[in-house]
């Protein structure tokens, strides 16, 4: 599973974020075993993950108002089809005028180095 990976990645691009996010598809058949891998591994990074259990579009907004208002420092979000046809509103989600972590966050997604 690349999660893990993922993880230690974002870890490299914000080490001091007190916490990072992650948004999970909790009826895929993977997300029991991933939540696992990827709790364990911020355990052993030393940096914690709240996972948010997402199943719908407002869940998916609700869970970014959340990550926005708590300034959570990171994102890692599920591969998981659920994610990947969303794909446009969790880019806009991530851009709201009124986060302005937003770039940063979506280019952390996309494996860039925040600016």
């Amino acid at each position: 599973m690349l999660t893990p990976k993922r993880q230690e990645l974002l870890h490299e691009l914000v080490p001091t974020a007190p916490l990072i996010a992650m948004l999970v598809n909790s009826t895929a058949a993977q997300t029991r075993s991933e939540v696992r891998d990827v709790q364990a591994a911020a355990d052993k990074l030393g940096q914690p993950v709240r996972i948010f259990n997402v199943g719908s579009d407002r869940e998916i907004d609700a869970a970014f108002a959340t990550i926005v208002d708590q300034r959570i420092g990171g994102l890692l979000v599920q591969t998981d089809q659920f994610f990947t046809v969303r794909r446009d509103q969790l880019v806009v989600a991530d851009h709201a005028p009124c986060d302005p972590d937003g770039l940063r966050m979506a280019r952390i997604r996309r494996g860039r180095r925040p600016d």
